[in-house]
């Protein structure tokens, strides 16, 4: 019950919970990771010994990850910079 009353008014677990329905998450399986979520969320107020600050368990969707774009460029450059050292073996 603490959970359902979470995701209802608690800004964090509310975008937590609608980015889960979004990405197609099972009806009770959003549900299980809110209340996974709600005493780490708890365990760290504690532990830390500061007052809620929602800004530290938020996460912004579009600056998780990578993009998709950064990521190739990433990847031509490690493989530019690993042809450039095995030239420079072999001409040693």
């Amino acid at each position: 019950m603490a959970t359902l009353a979470a995701t209802r008014f608690n800004p964090v677990l509310r975008a937590f919970d609608q980015r889960l329905l979004a990405t197609g998450k099972a009806n009770k399986g959003y549900l299980v990771a809110c209340m996974r979520k709600l005493p780490t969320i708890l365990n760290a107020v504690v532990k830390s010994g500061t007052p809620w600050n929602e800004n530290l368990h938020t996460r912004e969707v579009e600056n998780a990850w990578p993009s998709r774009q950064f990521l190739v460029r990433w990847a031509v450059l490690v493989q530019s910079s690993c042809r450039v050292r095995a030239e420079f073996v072999k001409s040693s």
